[in-house]
């Protein structure tokens, strides 16, 4: 019976979460205490739970959130971190390449680098849009796919 109980209780976390994820897309940050309120409160719901396991469950989901929140905070500082340390190795060869170069070569690649910016943010452009293009047509690929191999399994 508690494996029942766990079992639903962990499904229904997951489902919750990733129906959360989808909804605060973009939204204010919820806290860890609204987070665990807001699963504890679904449990509750959907599990008919007692006072008390609300609470112990609540206190559960919380630890979780904390400790979720801090590993993501810490997975930006340290991205923040890299982020900077390639900037200024980027910054150095470039100083060092220019030391190479006469005027008229650095002016000549300092004219590549900006036309190799422009193609990059034109293909990211362009890639944007085909990337929504390319989720809807792996959507359609794969609907076919299945339906090749149930044919192909009844046949």
């Amino acid at each position: 019976m508690k494996n029942l109980i766990m079992s639903a209780a962990i499904f229904a976390v997951v489902s919750f979460n990733t129906d959360a994820q989808q909804r605060n897309r973009g939204k204010d940050k919820v806290s860890p205490e609204q987070r665990a309120e807001m699963r504890a409160e679904r449990l509750s719901d959907q599990l008919d739970l007692t006072e008390e396991q609300k609470s112990q469950i609540y206190e559960i989901h919380l630890e979780r959130a904390k400790t979720m929140e801090e590993k993501r905070d810490r997975q930006r500082e340290e991205m923040k971190e890299r982020r900077a340390a390639m900037d200024l190795v980027r910054k150095e060869q470039q100083e060092e390449v220019e030391n190479v170069l006469t005027l008229e070569q650095r002016q000549k690649w300092q004219e590549i680098r900006n036309e190799d910016r422009e193609r990059m943010q034109k293909y990211r452009d362009a890639r944007g849009s085909q990337h929504k293009m390319k989720d809807q047509n792996d959507k359609n690929i794969k609907g076919g796919q299945k339906l090749k191999r149930n044919r192909s399994n009844n046949l």
